[in-house]
């Protein structure tokens, strides 16, 4: 086996990893961020007044026992804390829990917000600047004239990925029965999951002129770069596969030519029991495989059918422009409130969609050098106890830990090709 095919294999296996470990962690930064499906009114607005406050909220939920279920946000000016500009954020504690945002210490507490404390959950980057890190809780500062106590620290995911989507706000979460004059201070954002009882309130609770937005869709259209991936890597090795199948025939014909000149039909079927069956699988496996590889694949596809016109649907050129006008609006519906989960969403789209030539483009080169590699005759078993051994870890790692689904269907295709490819090797010498 030569040097340089090995050199190169590893090179370009390497960067192919990093490539798809990337896509996958940008996909599974934005998942684990988006757990719940939330269902968000922004900027609210009741009937007959001009914007909707903390007191109307509280009525609501003296009106509707369902209403228990959901949290709200109340964004106000920026305020000094020590020489850091901070964002305080009026909530409860279902705000923050409904959004994912978690926290180490009591946050709000029932008996916090009855006798109306004046406690506050900073984030993890405020704390360990001025703070002392996880020490923070129970410490005091003073905000605008009034003594708030920290009672928890939540991650503020302060990372280079995360700083991308972020509004460059440092938010603090205060107990809003804690702050003078709560009642009169406007209600930004409501929130609740689609499978509480406050979801089904939300639209006939007095509350008008709103802007629903749903993460679910979101999750499913950032699901959607897998499925394209996916599409892809079936494409390059389908091509392999029709040859394997084309040689396959061919192979067959001959073998079947062969045997019947010295044998009787019956006599031949029985003495070549193993080789039929293998061949048998491969004939009829391979295109009943790739059909429901594809079916299995495109049965989650979602951005097509609700964001492009299906008239247009080979238009590049304006399915971009669609896209863009979907991200435009989606922007804009954010009048007030946190728009971070917004960003998040338009961020890991943008990232998602540069790494995906990449990720295909590098699986290409590393799916040439493969082959080229695997002609070698002895490297081939080992190759593929390889990738047997990596597809089974994998498909352990993502069932258990729910992740990594894009790492395991490359792999899984990998491994498929190349046992396809001994089996070949194999009926070459039967």
């Amino acid at each position: 086996m030569r040097k340089s095919k090995i050199i190169s294999f590893v090179i370009i296996t390497l960067v192919m990893l990093i490539s798809v470990g990337s896509f996958s962690y940008v996909l599974d930064n934005y998942k684990s961020q988006n757990k719940n499906t939330v269902i968000s009114i922004q900027n609210v607005a009741s009937q007959g007044k001009s914007k909707s406050t903390i007191g109307d909220y509280e009525a609501l939920l003296d009106s509707y026992e369902e209403m228990q279920d959901s949290g709200f946000y109340s964004e106000l000016s920026n305020q000094k804390v020590y020489s850091a500009k901070v964002t305080p954020v009026l909530t409860n504690s279902n705000y923050l829990r409904i959004n994912n945002i978690s926290y180490t210490g009591e946050g709000f507490t029932e008996a916090m917000v009855k006798q109306g404390l004046s406690t506050v959950i900073v984030g993890k980057s405020l704390a360990n600047k001025y703070f002392y890190g996880d020490r923070a809780i129970g410490r005091t500062f003073k905000m605008s004239g009034t003594r708030y106590r920290i009672t928890g620290i939540y991650d503020d995911k302060n990372d280079v990925l995360n700083n991308l989507f972020k509004d460059g706000k440092e938010r603090i979460f205060i107990n809003y029965t804690g702050y003078n004059n709560y009642k009169n201070q406007v209600v930004h954002q409501l929130s609740c999951t689609a499978d509480s009882k406050a979801y089904n309130k939300f639209a006939g609770a007095g509350l008008k002129n709103f802007v629903r937005v749903s993460f679910e869709e979101k999750n499913m259209a950032v699901n959607d770069f897998t499925v394209i991936i996916s599409l892809i890597l079936i494409f390059v090795i389908s091509v392999y596969l029709i040859k394997l199948w084309i040689y396959s025939l061919k192979s067959t014909t001959l073998f079947f030519h062969k045997k019947l000149e010295k044998n009787y039909v019956f006599k031949m079927l029985a003495s070549n029991v193993p080789s039929l069956l293998i061949r048998s699988l491969i004939i009829i496996g391979i295109p009943v495989g790739l059909f429901f590889l594809v079916i299995f694949v495109t049965s989650d596809f979602h951005i097509v059918y609700n964001y492009i016109d299906r008239e247009n649907l080979f238009d590049i050129s304006f399915m971009i422009k669609k896209l863009a006008e979907v991200l435009g609006n989606e922007r804009a519906m954010v009048y007030g409130g946190n728009p971070y989960f917004i960003n998040l969403y338009n961020g890991t789209l943008l990232i998602l969609a540069g790494l995906t030539p990449i990720v295909t483009t590098m699986f290409f080169f590393f799916f040439h050098s493969l082959v080229n590699l695997f002609e070698e005759r002895k490297p081939k078993y080992i190759i593929t106890g390889i990738f047997l051994i990596i597809s089974v870890i994998s498909a352990i790692t993502s069932f258990v830990g729910g992740v990594g689904y894009s790492f395991l269907q490359i792999t899984l295709l990998i491994t498929a090709v190349l046992i396809l490819k001994c089996v070949r090797d194999y009926l070459k010498q039967a």
